[in-house]
């Protein structure tokens, strides 16, 4: 839409039970959310608002050590690395939990942990054909993790991340038959192998990550609104690198500290061969890595920016920043950081999806107590520009042309946040 805008609200009140190794916690959240042209709220997979339920409802077992070691049953918040893959999404309005089986395991220096958790519940559908009743029945999706990490000294920690996802799903409601990332998403087992090398010294701290993916769509009829499709792909083989460099300058004006970042995320390039080539980053955190206006997310994306953050007094914050996104493959999807196809050009283009220019001010008057004001703006490139025109000609064929793209795109959210101690 050419204007949108929302109200979101969220509270969360938990407790937590302790007696001795036992650790029982709930937490309970209401989301609301009202609005006129907004896009979809159920960001990154989450339920859409208003919803009231358990954000958090576990039981644990733990070790009495400083970082202990724990069995935990439930459902539950997990991030691991810094949210890349798997991340809590606290931007979006409900945040991301998990329903999940987790146990860490720390000695010295070096943590194991495992995750297996349930995404998506098995179903079971009944149709008639005219002649007799028949039932399908899928299996859902699984999420399958291992983590291991060791910290070398405090400016080189070392951790390896291993997933498997299975997933036997129904296709989201208005799917089309070219939509290959969420299809993918949606059907076939994906297997994903990361390692991310990081490190803090007084002034400096950085983080570099690398992954791979490989994996096989599942090969069933799936159901799209343009009708069944049949995956073509007969395999997957993709992969992604980024990472961003923070520096402190202590004895500068404003203490501006100053972040460098960047990524490179594979796209399908509709391989002869079969092979689906697009980078799936799994449970991505939203509006973390890849801009304030939550358009840039880790698949079939290539992006490079930097901002530096002010500090006036100990109490103000202001950030300024900048961005420049491309496709990897112009010809590719490109996906939201809710991980939602935005859409696909139906011409040859540069594939550059603009340059973002944000900034933000925060303000905490007390200690728990937060106010946020935050600014971006997307001057479109020539990939966005032939995007929109492709999700135009949808609605109208032949009529609109590219002079109706935008050249600007704005966007602006202001917050309060209040956390009880």
């Amino acid at each position: 839409p050419e204007g949108a805008w929302a109200v979101l609200s969220r509270a969360r009140l938990g407790l937590t039970v302790e007696r001795g190794p036992l650790l029982a916690k709930i937490t309970l959240q209401d989301a609301r959310a009202m609005g006129e042209g907004a896009p979809a709220l159920a960001f990154g997979g989450s339920v859409a608002p208003p919803a009231f339920g358990p954000y958090e409802a576990f039981v644990e077992a733990r070790s009495s050590a400083a970082v202990p070691s724990f069995v935990r049953f439930g459902r539950q918040a997990v991030e691991w690395g810094e949210g890349r893959l798997l991340g809590v999404a606290d931007f979006s309005p409900t945040g991301r939990s998990l329903d999940a089986v987790r146990a860490r395991g720390v000695v010295g220096d070096l943590e194991i942990e495992g995750l297996a958790a349930l995404l998506v519940a098995p179903s079971t559908t009944t149709a008639t054909n005219g002649i007799a009743p028949r039932t399908d029945g899928r299996t859902g999706t699984q999420l399958f993790g291992i983590r291991a990490a060791y910290i070398v000294a405090p400016a080189l920690k070392l951790e390896l991340f291993g997933f498997a996802r299975v997933a036997d799903g129904a296709a989201p409601a208005g799917t089309r038959a070219r939509d290959t990332f969420t299809l993918s998403r949606a059907v076939g087992q994906t297997f994903t192998a990361s390692l991310r090398v990081s490190g803090r010294t007084n002034d400096v701290s950085y983080g570099v990550e690398g992954a791979a993916q490989s994996g096989s769509p599942n090969g069933e009829t799936t159901a799209t609104v343009d009708g069944p499709v049949v995956p073509s792909a007969t395999s997957v083989a993709a992969f992604s690198v980024s990472g961003h460099v923070d520096w402190r300058i202590p004895r500068g004006w404003l203490s501006p500290t100053v972040r460098v970042l960047g990524g490179y995320a594979t796209g399908d390039s509709n391989r002869a061969d079969g092979t689906h080539t697009q980078f799936d980053p799994l449970l991505p955190d939203t509006q973390r890595w890849h801009g304030a206006f939550d358009l840039f997310g880790f698949s079939n994306l290539a992006d490079l920016g930097g901002q530096i953050a002010l500090a006036p007094s100990s109490v103000v914050t202001a950030t300024l920043g900048y961005r420049h996104a491309r496709l990897a493959e112009a010809r590719g999807d490109w996906v939201g950081s809710t991980l939602v196809t935005l859409g696909r050009a139906n011409r040859d283009t540069s594939g550059s999806l603009g340059h973002e220019l944000s900034a933000k001010l925060e303000v905490a008057p007390l200690p728990g107590l937060t106010f946020a004001l935050s600014y971006a703006a997307l001057v479109y490139g020539d990939g966005a520009k032939a995007v929109w025109e492709a999700r135009r000609a949808e609605q109208m064929p032949g009529v609109l042309a590219l002079s109706d793209a935008p050249s600007l795109a704005h966007y602006a959210f202001t917050e309060a946040r209040l956390r009880f101690p």
